[in-house]
């Protein structure tokens, strides 16, 4: 139960029947009564996460029972308080002279694509005017990290966002641990952007807005929560939308990336026009399915997508194998782009990534000999991890070391 609770927020109440089950095939069950009451008593004891003890809230939706922990509702209680604090703030506001400016200076063209071009001049005015917390919400595609740049040369500081200007990036859990050792070091003159604010957790807004009460650094989020979503429990980006006067949030609602407007139809198609209060959640849930079918209907017309059928493991290869051909025409063809994919989760990528090294390997292009080192990602979890000539390897962290060889000599 305490690693459901790491990554949901709150979780059926048949989820205790399911934990209690399997509980019970190992200790034994002579009937459905024992069920019941293992998942009650998980209930009424609480259980224990991160070495806290915690209590169960429990709550009817749409005629499901719905559970939350309290040191999870604690959390974002605590987040939305600080955020809408932040955002009453006139710490870090632009003034209107300041960002006409920057957008004289930035050369920017916001009259190509007239109603978007307005739409974006809002939202750069309403960022820059917003106080010690501003939030940008846009679509992909919307040029959210365009409209960045005259605000950046506006707040005189010195990826997507280095092109906008900013002097520093980093991942979040390097961000929250160089912020918690020291080696990062913000204060009344600094701005933070956190882009893709849709992946960033509750517990890690928290801990910047904490940070930012001690500081008086300046905080921007940028994002979308149609797209990728946090690992941890909780959304940020629901409880920023509550408790954040309209005014610091504004919205770009429209994309540009598309370049026809049947292609800019369907991405709107596939995001969720917001929650009707005169539909329930199954009737908002039904509603948009058949939209998203709609919309992957227009897509399969118009080839833009294709459906691969089979289980996981035969989806993964075929995947690998359009891959390897699009990177293919792509080399001959002299482009310098590159081809990128992605993936739900964690494990899919890992996935997708031994099937196009196993072509590579059969390919030559990497070795066939390879050694197995240990491994550790950002969250902390170990993994075993193959490397063999010609394997490309992206670090997360770098450790300085001095090596007692002359430099020509073969490192092992």
């Amino acid at each position: 139960m305490a690693e459901e609770f790491r990554t949901a927020a709150v979780l059926d109440r048949d989820t205790f029947r399911t934990h209690a089950a399997r509980g019970l095939i190992a200790a034994g069950i002579e009937g459905m009564q024992d069920v019941e009451r293992i998942a009650d008593l998980i209930q009424e004891r609480g259980i224990e996460i991160d070495g806290q003890q915690v209590r169960f809230l429990e709550r009817e939706q749409d005629g499901r029972l719905r559970v939350a922990t309290s040191a999870q509702i604690a959390l974002e209680k605590d987040m939305a308080r600080l955020a809408g604090l932040s955002a009453r703030t006139r710490d870090g506001a632009l003034s209107d002279e300041q960002i006409a400016a920057a957008v004289a200076r930035s050369g920017l063209d916001f009259t190509r694509e007239p109603a978007h071009g307005a739409a974006q001049l809002a939202a750069i005015n309403a960022l820059g005017q917003a106080g010690g917390l501003g939030f940008l919400i846009g679509v992909a595609g919307s040029g959210k990290t365009t409209l960045l740049k005259p605000l950046v040369d506006a707040w005189r500081q010195a990826d997507a966002l280095k092109d906008a200007g900013i002097s520093q990036t980093y991942a979040m859990t390097p961000l929250l641990d160089g912020l918690a050792q020291g080696k990062i070091d913000l204060d009344r003159q600094s701005v933070l952007v956190l882009d893709e604010v849709s992946q960033v957790s509750p517990r890690q807004l928290l801990e910047i807005l904490q940070l930012q009460q001690e500081k008086g650094f300046a905080l921007r989020v940028v994002g979308d929560r149609e797209q990728a979503q946090a690992i941890e429990a909780g959304d940020a980006v629901e409880l920023l939308l509550r408790v954040m006067p309209k005014e610091a949030r504004p919205e770009l609602l429209s994309t540009i990336h598309q370049k026809s407007a049947r292609g800019r139809q369907i991405a709107n198609m596939f995001r969720s026009p917001g929650r009707d209060l005169s539909q329930t959640e199954d009737e908002q849930k039904k509603a948009d399915i058949a939209r998203v079918r709609e919309a992957i209907d227009m897509k399969h017309k118009d080839g833009t997508i294709r459906l691969v059928g089979g289980d996981h493991d035969q989806v993964v290869e075929q995947i690998a194998d359009l891959y390897l051909r699009r990177r293919d025409m792509l080399m001959q063809a002299g482009s310098e782009w590159g081809i990128t994919m992605s993936a739900p989760t964690n494990e899919d990528v890992m996935d997708l990534s031994r099937a196009v090294r196993d072509r590579l390997r059969k390919g030559g292009e990497i070795g066939q000999e390879e050694i197995v080192k240990a491994a550790i990602d950002q969250r902390g979890v170990t993994y075993e991890l193959p490397l063999a000539v010609g394997d490309w390897v992206r670090l997360f962290a770098k450790t300085s070391v001095r090596v007692d060889t002359p430099p020509w000599a073969p490192l092992t």
